[in-house]
């Protein structure tokens, strides 16, 4: 087991301090200073060099680097596939305020705009992904093309004469004491946030999807979407290309965004996990990067977690436990007996097993992203 010290980002969007952010609470479990006054938006976990994660035992080696000097860790069938990179990037995210109405360019689509604008678009990578919620979540997510591309391109006179008059409108059913539906209230929401944004219409254009704890969407390669409140885990392929058109005041590509999203009607898959043996849930979106797998294990039990023919990446949420790694291979830097606890992240190499004994009388839950 490679013990990680993963970044945490500090996103406008994101929630405050320990007291509501998650992000936060997994960074000061792990013994790492936090400042209250910040907000806490995004934990990464993993190699994308906008936020690599380090080793513990070798501070200024990278988990990048770590790879490259012991590719084997990474199995031979992920390597034969996508090369000598871990081809996932797994998150915890903590949203305060709606994040953009965005896409993820597919691959195609990432490596031309990777070539003509990399300061803009830094991977040729696509980035489908998959969203589980910790907490109770919010998104905005897919839509009808026509329609939505009409919006988008809509003059910013228009549009700020259009949010105007309905923000007024909303406002005034509110102040009366009617009962105001959710897509009315979420418009209202996004207004004060964004005010007179193009965004803030798009509320009706797009499906709201609302998630309790641990059910999961996924979004392909070309959806639009938008994260609107809650906590989540978040895995992805190895990519931090985003493009714009709404609710934020980055770098907008309306004209990307609307040229080659992928529009779909009817509301969204959501998924809820497949049981695997007595403590596990399996998620697996239909992409070839990744699958995340939750382990809760009961106060004081012990279980044998199997050895993956891929790279894991591993998070402790809650409790304390003992662990003890079988692989096959020494490598440097790996530590075959530990004591797990809340914000612990750890790599572990291909065709590693691990022996977990929860030590409290609590749960233990953690999760595993991986392939």
């Amino acid at each position: 087991m490679i013990r990680l010290h993963c970044p945490a980002q500090n996103y406008a969007w994101g929630r405050l301090g320990r007291h509501d952010s998650e992000v936060a609470n997994l960074v000061g479990a792990a013994g790492r200073p936090v400042d209250e006054s910040q907000p806490y938006a995004e934990l990464w976990m993993g190699s994308h060099p906008s936020g690599p994660a380090m080793l513990a035992n070798a501070p200024d080696t990278t988990l990048s680097d770590w790879l490259a000097a012991h590719a084997p860790a990474l199995g031979q069938t992920v390597r034969d596939r996508f090369g000598d990179t871990l081809p996932f990037l797994f998150k915890v995210l903590s949203v305060q305020t709606a994040l953009s109405i965005q896409s993820h360019p597919d691959k195609e689509l990432a490596e031309k705009l990777h070539a003509e604008r990399p300061h803009d678009y830094k991977d040729d990578n696509h980035k489908p992904e998959m969203a589980i919620a910790i907490t109770d979540f919010e998104a905005l997510k897919a839509v009808l093309k026509e329609a939505f591309s009409a919006l988008m391109t809509c003059s910013p006179d228009k549009v700020h004469a259009a949010v105007q008059a309905l923000e007024a409108r909303l406002q005034r059913k509110a102040d009366s004491g009617h009962q105001l539906t959710n897509k009315e209230a979420l418009v209202l929401r996004l207004h004060d946030q964004y005010p007179h944004d193009v965004g803030v219409l798009s509320a009706f254009f797009l499906n709201l999807v609302e998630l309790a704890p641990d059910e999961a969407i996924y979004l392909a390669a070309n959806v639009p979407h938008a994260y609107l409140s809650g906590q989540l885990m978040e895995c992805m392929a190895t990519s931090d290309n985003v493009v714009r058109a709404g609710l934020t005041p980055k770098l907008r590509d309306t004209e990307v965004l609307c040229e080659s999203l992928t529009y779909h009607q009817g509301p969204p898959d959501v998924l809820r996990g497949t049981p695997l043996g007595r403590y596990t849930t399996v998620y697996q979106p239909p992409f070839e990067e990744f699958e995340v797998r939750r382990m809760e294990l009961p106060g004081h039990a012990e279980s044998i977690v199997s050895a993956n023919q891929g790279p894991t990446v591993m998070l402790v949420q809650q409790g304390s436990a003992s662990a003890q790694a079988v692989c096959p291979q020494a490598y440097p830097h790996a530590e075959a007996m530990t004591q797990l606890s809340r914000g612990d992240v750890f790599f572990l190499p291909s065709d590693t097993a691990l022996q977990l004994t929860n030590t409290e009388s609590d749960p233990l839950p953690q999760v595993r992203a991986m392939l």
